[in-house]
């Protein structure tokens, strides 16, 4: 894992991040500046950690948050990327040692401190404050919308119409009937709530019924 103070090399992904919204590439320049801050770079596999007195939001690639069960299993719980839900959950002193946040792929974390100093802050600090401050609620609405969605999908009873109900609103999230599902299969499984097996058997049967196709992580959907 790899730290840097310096922005020059991430500026592309500082101001595509939904944190800066709005913001000029000064202005983002100019409010870490007066920021408590760290880039965090992590490679497949590698593991994040920091604590509760600070946010951490991912600029590039993805990570994913894993339940350590008593059976020795590691359980997928949710995934987090800079295009969906770009804040991520990080904790003081590991409360939850059940859960794990592991880089699916090269990854760019940005760590701020949450211990602003409000007083000594001119206007201007203030309004750039106040719009990062309007971002992270926007991410955070739009991260419990995602939750909600996920909620809607598991009260499904049957198998068959969880995946559907699931792969309809990935059609919608990405805007075609092709998406790509960033997961393995064991995953996708502990995503929706079911046995990798059952998962497995109804994808065979939703394939061989014309209903769906599938290629390792690319889907191609035929239902409506």
């Amino acid at each position: 894992m790899q730290q840097s103070t310096q922005i020059d090399e991430y500026i592309i992904f500082l101001k595509a991040s939904p944190l800066f919204k709005g913001m000029s590439l000064f202005e983002i320049e100019d409010y870490l500046k007066n920021t408590d801050f760290l880039i965090v770079t992590l490679e497949k596999g590698e593991a994040f950690t920091d604590t509760i007195t600070k946010s951490a939001y991912v600029l590039d690639g993805t990570l994913a948050t894993y339940e350590n069960g008593l059976d020795g299993r590691k359980r997928f719980v949710n995934i987090f990327s800079a295009e969906g839900n770009a804040l991520l959950p990080v904790a003081e002193d590991k409360p939850y040692p059940s859960v794990t946040i592991e880089a699916k792929s090269h990854s760019v974390v940005l760590i701020i401190s949450r211990n602003q100093n409000y007083s000594t802050m001119d206007n201007y600090q203030l309004k750039l404050y106040n719009t990062v401050l309007q971002n992270t609620i926007d991410i955070f609405y739009e991260m419990t919308k995602n939750v909600l969605e996920r909620t809607m999908v598991n009260s499904e009873t049957y198998a068959r119409n969880k995946i559907i109900k699931f792969f309809n609103q990935q059609v919608e999230l990405q805007g075609s009937k092709t998406v790509v599902i960033n997961l393995t299969r064991v995953e996708l499984a502990d995503h929706l709530q079911m046995d990798t097996s059952t998962l497995m058997w109804e994808l065979k049967g939703l394939k061989r019924d014309g209903l769906i196709d599938f290629s390792e992580k690319t889907f191609t959907i035929n239902f409506e």
